[in-house]
């Protein structure tokens, strides 16, 4: 089958990977790779996303395949501790242990060059029907706004700072100053803001602030290499992955859009084969054909999936609450890029 994905981040990427590997033939269209998944601090933890269960669900299948991925030295994911320190973590993340943690530029690479199709790069799109195909999967983050006529989406704004590499023990954060320090391979990364805007300049304030609250919540400081932003795709309904015509959406991740990367990808890969095969998958919530762990080789182990699915993620929904969703976005604009965050 021919399938056009629209969006090149973590979103559009995976399913890119997830689709070519199944024998469609796919053309990934974007402005460029990752325009704001390369600002994602790319720990595997949910934030500023739902509806809980189904990111439950993702989650725990792109932790899976993140874990086979940290055994091949070019992917770029490690495992790392994590370390809340001001509130408990939930029960099914914690009792996983250590997390992935995905270096960022070398992930999105690593998914580009496994990427089995077409890649076509500084492409505006003005509508998802400029695009061919049988298919087309819409994996636009923020842009969805405007390519999908939905007025759901919001921008959450997310600025950090790359500094020098420090010696910390952990992934460390404090979730209600939303300060984070994520150790990485040559640098670390600070954080955090997330402000409803569609603002992509960085603020001097907010430099300012992210080292304040880092350095009296976390005792974490360093020098400043780099600031980046990005806008958070946030839909208020929660995510939508649905199909619609030959349309099949994958966006509104908020900041979860490289912790459900693999989940909503081989949900979008399901889709399209209950269309080919004219059956109905099972559902898990929601409307819509959808998709179930068990059927699309994205079984998560009983000792992952049993014990933790059932479980509440958080009872808040906020913006600010690193309880309430995950990590990745795309500009607020008609480009083609996907989601994630920073």
């Amino acid at each position: 089958m021919k399938i056009s994905i629209a969006g090149a981040g973590v979103a559009g990427l995976t399913c890119g990977v997830v689709l070519a590997e199944r024998g469609h033939d796919v053309t990934i269209v974007a402005s460029e790779i990752g325009i704001t998944s390369r600002a994602a601090a790319a720990v595997w933890f949910p934030y500023d996303c739902a509806p809980e269960e189904k990111v439950h669900a993702w989650a725990l299948v792109t932790y899976r395949r993140l874990l086979d991925l940290e055994r091949e030295p070019a992917s770029g994911v490690s495992l790392v501790e994590f370390r809340c320190l001001d509130l408990p973590l939930p029960e099914w993340i914690s009792a996983l242990g250590k997390l992935p943690l995905m270096e960022t530029p070398k992930y999105l690479d690593y998914l580009r060059h496994r990427f089995r199709g077409e890649l076509r790069l500084g492409v505006t799109l003005r509508s998802l029907d400029d695009l061919s195909g049988d298919i087309v999967v819409n994996c636009t983050g923020v842009g969805a706004r405007v390519l999908a006529n939905d007025v759901e989406v919001e921008p959450h704004r997310g600025q950090v700072l790359v500094v020098e590499k420090l010696d910390l023990p952990a992934a460390l954060v404090h979730e209600t100053s939303l300060a984070y320090a994520i150790p990485r391979t040559n640098d670390c990364i600070l954080g955090g803001t997330n402000d409803e805007s569609d603002e992509l300049e960085p603020k001097p304030d907010d430099t300012a602030k992210i080292l304040a609250i880092c350095r009296e919540y976390l005792g974490v400081t360093g020098r400043v290499r780099e600031v980046k932003v990005g806008l958070r795709p946030f839909r208020r309904s929660g995510v939508r992955l649905e199909a619609d015509g030959r349309v099949i959406h994958n966006y509104g991740h908020g900041g979860s859009g490289f912790t459900v990367s693999w989940g909503c990808a081989e949900e979008v890969a399901a889709l399209i084969g209950a269309r080919t095969s004219g059956r109905t998958t099972n559902r898990l919530t929601g409307a819509g054909t959808e998709w179930s762990p068990d059927e699309t080789s994205g079984d998560c182990g009983p000792e992952v999936r049993a014990p933790y699915a059932p479980t509440r993620l958080t009872s808040a929904t906020k913006r600010g609450s690193l309880r309430s969703g995950s990590n990745d976005g795309s500009t607020f604009s008609q480009t083609a890029d996907s989601d994630r965050s920073a």
